[in-house]
């Protein structure tokens, strides 16, 4: 069995995967100049940073905060959900927990003092900042541009109760409601 001869490529594109302007760049040479645009300040006007875009929500698995526990699929496992009903779910978390509280979440995330108005009838002063407070611990997601519609609401069915509905601007400016998220665990 003979080896097949190399053959020559068929267009100077397969020859190589750089644009034809760009010269091929030793790493050491490469290396020393971008630690002197770092010294001097002055960028290499090749260089160009492109702004990042955010991650998409992505999925979670299905919690049911008011069951305390997760959410089964009809065959078998836990369920997940995608797109705006995880950012919901995210959100119920970013409200249940009080600022740096957890050592697994970071220090910004979660709302300020999200129990101190625990047993406080509606009318108390304690209430009046739950909307900055509400949209602080909100804001700290990327996706979450602005809360607004902000409503606090005794609710009927349980005297301690507050509940709050309040609607979600996303940085694309598409919205969600959230009604009757029950703040008072």
């Amino acid at each position: 069995m003979s080896t097949p001869e190399p053959t020559e490529p068929q267009s100077p594109s397969v020859q190589s995967f750089l644009p034809s302007a760009y010269a091929l760049v030793d790493p050491l040479t490469g290396l020393a100049d971008l630690e002197d645009a770092l010294v001097t300040g002055e960028a290499p006007a090749d260089l160009v940073v492109a702004p990042q875009t955010p991650d998409p929500v992505g999925i979670a698995p299905n919690f049911n905060f008011d069951l305390k526990r997760f959410v089964p699929t009809v065959v078998s496992g836990t369920s997940f959900t995608r797109g705006t009903e995880t950012l919901k779910a995210r959100i119920v978390v970013a409200l249940s927990v009080g600022r740096g509280a957890l050592a697994i979440f970071d220090d910004d995330f979660g709302m300020e003092q999200p129990f101190d108005m625990l047993g406080l009838p509606i009318t108390d002063p304690v209430w009046a900042d739950l909307e900055d407070r509400v949209r602080d611990a909100l804001t700290y997601y990327d996706e979450v541009a602005d809360v607004t519609d902000f409503e606090i609401i005794s609710d009927p069915l349980a005297d301690s109760a507050v509940v709050v509905n309040f609607t979600v601007v996303q940085t694309d400016q598409s919205t969600f409601t959230i009604e009757a998220l029950n703040l008072t665990p």
